[in-house]
């Protein structure tokens, strides 16, 4: 019986023990998740903490890798918060930490730098790149969103650094611009560089999951892609010959995808997929002799990976860092790429307006401002003026209180305009027919009163635009009889839509506003019942 119980308390100890390192988030290249997926649901987001990084214990390694993607156009979190983690400007302190460790670093990412196909993309794409360029990244991956710029603008963005080297290489191993192989300025294959003495290959591919519906007419004349096993042969053939140390593919594909070109190329050291959760719980995935990791979205982490050729027990050591405003400091070397990047939005107005969508507001009628609407009610209109909605727009020049860096006016980005403004669809960053235009745009298109009368976020935007509303009042004002029964509640029901959080988080989303609660912001709003 005794023998039985010391063998039951040795079971004890060892499933508390194997607990124990599950949950300090060991992250040495011998960390293995389920193939199937079975324990990578997706964990609850947690506040940022003051513990320091695991990396900051780690013996000194001959190179470090920061691996990134699916940045979706982030530059920084959304300025409306001062909670949220990621941005460039914290990546660069994260970068920074590093080096001032006196450790070698170099930068690659997966790609997805962008959300959207427009003209302000290009310019926030030139935007991330020249960030890139800074923090010395030595690849950025073509995803769907780069391709979607369309190769002839990326072929202008690929340019070599001063010194004739790649710089920032454009990888894309297998795909093709115009149908010319190798084409100058196109996608390369490949990356080899050295860090810290370690010589390092990356590469690119695209998955089949990834190329399927990316033109939306079809198939594009000017990129091909060739299977991602086909240009991989070719890949590990040149890191061969060129006797790389540590090989690195970035796979913008499914994890079902990256795991199968996990097991079929060994010789990838680590591979970086897409696919994954947009807050990972950072425990990397052993597949074959690779290690397979996800980096999250929005650029709110960063992939730690720390190169230790002569270590036969732990060669690669790895952590995922969540870029959180406790730890990591707003870089003010990234305040004059975001300046630069607000002035040419400024300076190409007319092109980025141009090419923003427009469509029909979602009720019937046309935007009148807040003004209007305060002519009649007047002490709902007075209530709406206390509150930060009415400043919404002047905002986007001040900032906020607490902004780390150098502030830039954002009066210019439709991306920010989208949530301070009146009439936009907020979600898609674009103006509704008779929305808000800046006033350079309000003047060219002899609209003025979309700029005067539009500004923040005023009734319109939860109750409808209110031209029928007033009409029909305004004509039942001068004389009751002319106006119908069926018009009249046509009038009303247009300002009675409901009261619902859907509205709300429309702009007070988890990024925007993660503490937004409904019940709590709505008593700062309340003008229930506040007629005239």
């Amino acid at each position: 019986m005794s023998r039985n119980i010391a063998l039951a308390l040795l079971a004890l100890v060892g499933v508390a023990l194997a607990l124990l390192v599950y949950a300090s988030g060991s992250s040495i290249f011998s960390a293995v998740d389920k193939p199937d997926g079975a324990n990578r649901k997706q964990p609850p987001r947690v506040e940022a903490t003051e513990q320091p990084p695991r990396f900051q214990d780690w013996p000194k390694p001959a190179a470090v890798l920061v691996l990134t993607g699916e940045q979706h156009g982030y530059l920084e979190p959304c300025g409306c918060s001062e909670k949220q983690s990621g941005g460039m400007a914290r990546r660069s302190d994260l970068m920074k930490q590093l080096r001032d460790k006196g450790w070698d670093v170099a930068g690659l990412d997966l790609g997805g730098t962008v959300k959207r196909a427009r003209k302000q993309s290009e310019y926030k794409f030139a935007a991330i790149t020249d960030a890139l360029r800074t923090l010395d990244y030595r690849g950025v991956g073509l995803g769907p969103e780069e391709l979607r710029l369309q190769p002839a603008f990326l072929l202008s963005e690929h340019v070599p650094a001063d010194d004739g080297s790649p710089g920032l290489a454009f990888l894309g191993s297998n795909e093709t611009f115009f149908g010319v192989p190798d084409l100058e300025g196109g996608p390369r294959k490949s990356v080899v560089f050295e860090s810290g003495g370690v010589k390092i290959g990356a590469a690119m591919i695209l998955g089949e999951s990834q190329q399927r519906g990316l033109f939306p007419e079809g198939a594009s004349a000017d990129v091909a892609f060739t299977p991602a096993a086909e240009s991989l042969e070719e890949v590990v053939k040149q890191f061969g010959d060129e006797k790389t140390q540590i090989n690195v593919l970035l796979s913008y594909a499914s994890l079902e995808e990256s795991r199968a070109l996990a097991k079929r190329f060994p010789q990838f050291n680590v591979v970086v997929s897409a696919g994954g959760p947009e807050d990972p719980h950072g425990k990397p995935e052993q597949v074959g002799d690779s290690l397979l990791v996800t980096v999250g979205h929005k650029g709110k982490y960063a992939g730690v990976l720390s190169v230790y050729p002569d270590d036969e027990k732990q060669p690669l050591r790895y952590e995922l860092v969540d870029l959180d405003r406790d730890r990591f400091k707003h870089d003010p070397a990234m305040d004059a790429i975001m300046r630069e990047y607000q002035n040419t939005l400024a300076d190409n107005l007319a092109d980025v307006f141009a090419d923003l969508p427009e469509s029909s507001p979602p009720t019937e009628g046309t935007y009148v401002g807040a003004q209007k609407c305060g002519e009649c009610h007047k002490q709902a209109f007075a209530k709406w003026s206390t509150t930060k909605h009415a400043a919404a727009y002047t905002s986007l020049a001040k900032g906020r209180e607490k902004f780390e860096g150098t502030w830039v006016d954002r009066r210019r980005d439709p991306e920010c305009l989208s949530c301070h403004v009146t009439g936009w669809n907020p979600q898609e960053a674009y103006p509704y027919l008779s929305g808000f235009l800046p006033q350079e745009i309000a003047a060219e298109r002899s609209e003025p009163h979309r700029h005067d009368l539009l500004a923040g976020q005023q009734c319109e935007n939860c109750h409808g635009p209110g031209s029928v509303h007033v009409d029909i009042f305004e004509k039942w004002d001068r004389n009751a009889k002319s106006v119908s029964q069926s018009d009249l509640a046509r009038a009303k029901a247009l300002v009675k839509r409901a009261r619902t959080e859907d509205l709300c988080v429309r702009c007070h989303d988890y990024e925007n506003s993660p503490d937004f609660k409904f019940d709590e912001y709505w008593k700062k709003v309340d003008h229930t019942g506040l007629r005239n």
